[in-house]
């Protein structure tokens, strides 16, 4: 394979990943391609490949790698947060009873009653904490 195919191969893609979710594989195929193609012109002793010379092109592709590399930690670091919003944001948040009777009634939670079950009985005014969601139930438990 030619440098110039392997350089283009490389330039593909990395454009593909920014239109594809591939977790960083198409990403880490163009640099490798990069890579090679730079081993090739090192083999080869070109001192120079269309005007520019080996050491550009190696800081080039150290600046694809960096910006890359850059993208994706900030893109896994957003992956492992925590939602802030919708159902799965009100897992471990602390609502007050409103009303109860027996192992069920209703909670307030962020400006609205909601209905909830229990294991256990609890009283008006308890602060418990929201457990698990189903169809629109909170499950809670009595705060310790």
């Amino acid at each position: 394979m030619s440098v110039e195919a392997l350089f283009i191969t490389a330039v593909t893609l990395l454009l593909m990943e920014l239109f594809v979710p591939s977790a960083g594989l198409l990403t880490f195929g163009g640099f490798t391609a990069f890579c090679a193609g730079i081993v090739i012109l090192l083999l080869d002793g070109a001192g120079e490949f269309y005007g520019l010379s080996i050491e550009i092109v190696i800081a080039i592709g150290l600046l694809i790698f960096v910006t890359f590399a850059t993208f994706g930690f900030y893109i896994l670091k957003t992956y492992k947060r925590a939602p802030k919003t919708g159902m799965d944001a009100m897992i471990n948040q602390k609502a007050e009873v409103t009303s109860w009777t027996k192992t069920k009634g209703k909670v307030f939670y962020d400006g609205e009653d909601w209905q909830a079950t229990s294991e256990s009985s609890l009283n008006k005014g308890d602060i418990v904490t929201i457990t698990n969601i189903n169809k629109m139930t909170l499950t809670v438990k009595k705060k310790d």
